[in-house]
């Protein structure tokens, strides 16, 4: 553990001297702040997005490629792996002059980099500098992921560069609203106040005590963004809606992460919020990074990040694959992501972006159900304008069995018992089961909580089985993997 890492322990380990610290940071001028959080790699990437983005098609997509080349010639010369792979498929990463390039070599997966973890990593990159990160997501596969102090600083200077499209700034009233908050010591309030933060517990929200008093530290403190999990926000938008916390006013933005965003979340929290959802697409991995569009429901993908693919693997579905621009540590070459999307090539008709984007990213490929011949179902537009979830605050569906899922529930409120045969029809209807009922059953039940992961993370299908045995998976040409 490097020294910073210790110090950053030690800080953490005692919540006064962690909110003593944080004030003093908060308040020192952004330069300076940025400084010593990141540094000159951080400010300078940050510094280029705004540049950049400036540029016409040609000039990004020469960058693209100038960026790839360069990548592509280090991984052959430095990483075991790709060195191997190289020379196995004859493939010579100093000729490379066209992103099309890239598809003359296999995908891989995390199965793939998991079993060949020192293969993936630099030679040299020294050991004692690199970052590690675990991930294991919906696919259930443990993966340690590394990276460089100049990734990590890339990395987060995107991150801020997105949300500073929905006016978010270094000196922006920030609430979050988190799971479990560590404060040391005796004081283990489930909050955390300090500068221009304010950081509360969602666990405590079953508590009419803790409603209140975080109601009136909401209205003392005045946030101007909000920042959660799209659960988490859409538990707290239910409160307002059923009138237990009155509506917030001055809120620029809610920008949710970690989770994926559902359109009936999206709805839900911007009719109670009375502001705009703002998401954000990336990974551990950091192979691509996208920014939610600030006039539609798309995700702008950032061409000097990574360079986005899409891998047909069923009907009509999609699953994005990346080749990270920005990590040298551990690069990932055609990365399979198990994420779902639609890849734009064309300039985005509702903010005239140049960069290529991303729609339809509601989920990964596990969140999907399976009916008894093997059909794959989407479930991503159930409880979408339903007046039969109105008395809903979060579903979940559990399937281990082809043909047989669970659907979960949790209640608004009291309700009668007929709200599961209304959300049994809507299903069918939605799944495209109507006639068709020998094909799932359905089983619904109400709980008080659905599942999560050890993370805290919330999934809309808890999928047990194998999602990749039930798909037709096949390459797709540039003609139909891209959309205008």
């Amino acid at each position: 553990m490097g020294t910073l890492e210790i110090i950053k322990k030690f800080i953490e380990s005692n919540w006064i001297i962690e909110r003593g610290a944080r004030e003093v940071l908060e308040r020192l001028p952004v330069r300076l702040r940025y400084g010593i959080s990141y540094g000159p790699t951080f400010r300078s990437w940050l510094g280029f997005l705004k540049e950049s983005e400036q540029w016409n098609e040609d000039r990004l997509e020469a960058y693209q490629v100038e960026q790839l080349r360069d990548l592509l010639m280090h991984a052959g010369g430095n990483v075991p792996y790709y060195r191997k792979l190289f020379g196995e498929y004859g493939f010579k990463p100093e000729r490379t002059q066209s992103l099309d390039d890239l598809k003359v070599l296999p995908y891989t997966d995390k199965e793939i980099v998991r079993d060949n973890i020192e293969g993936f990593l630099a030679e040299n990159v020294p050991r004692k500098s690199l970052f590690r990160k675990a991930t294991s997501g919906s696919t259930g596969i443990p993966l340690a992921l590394y990276s460089d102090k100049a990734a990590e600083e890339k990395h987060w200077a995107t991150v801020v560069h997105a949300w500073s499209k929905v006016g978010y700034t270094p000196g922006s009233r920030i609430l979050t609203i988190w799971g479990n908050i560590t404060r040391g010591g005796k004081d283990n309030l489930p909050f955390k106040r300090y500068a221009n933060q304010l950081i509360i517990s969602h666990h405590y929200f079953d508590s009419e005590r803790w409603i209140k008093q975080y109601l009136l530290m909401i209205r003392q403190f005045r946030p101007e963004i909000i920042f959660s999990l799209p659960s988490t926000l859409s538990s707290f938008s239910n409160y307002i809606n059923e009138g237990l916390i009155p509506p917030l006013d001055g809120i620029k933005a809610c920008i949710v992460v970690n989770e994926a965003l559902y359109s009936w979340q999206r709805k839900l929290i911007e009719e109670n919020l009375n502001t705009r959802v703002f998401s954000t697409y990336g990974m551990v991995e950091k192979n691509v990074y996208a920014s939610g569009c600030v006039s539609s429901s798309r995700y702008h993908v950032y061409p000097q990040y990574g360079v986005p693919e899409v891998f047909q693997v069923g009907d009509g579905i999609f699953e994005i694959v990346g080749t990270g621009l920005i990590n040298y540590a551990q690069p990932l070459v055609r990365y399979r992501t198990f994420d779902r999307g639609v890849l734009n090539a064309t300039k985005c008709p509702a903010c005239n972006s140049l960069y290529k984007s991303l729609n339809l990213i509601e989920g990964r490929l596990g969140e999907v159900l399976i009916d008894k011949n093997g059909k794959i179902h989407t479930p991503i537009d159930v409880g979408v304008d339903s007046k039969a979830f109105e008395d809903i605050k979060l579903f979940q569906f559990y399937q281990d069995t082809p043909g047989k899922i669970l659907l979960r529930l949790v209640k608004k409120r009291a309700c009668s018992d007929s709200i599961a045969i209304r959300i049994n029809e809507e299903l069918m209807t939605v799944l495209g089961l109507w006639g068709k009922e020998n094909k799932m059953e359905i089983e619904i039940v109400f709980v008080d909580e659905v599942n999560r992961s050890p993370s805290g993370k919330f999934t809309i299908v808890e999928q047990k089985l194998d999602v990749r045995r039930f798909l037709n998976t096949k390459e797709v040409t540039a003609s139909c993997a891209s959309h205008g």
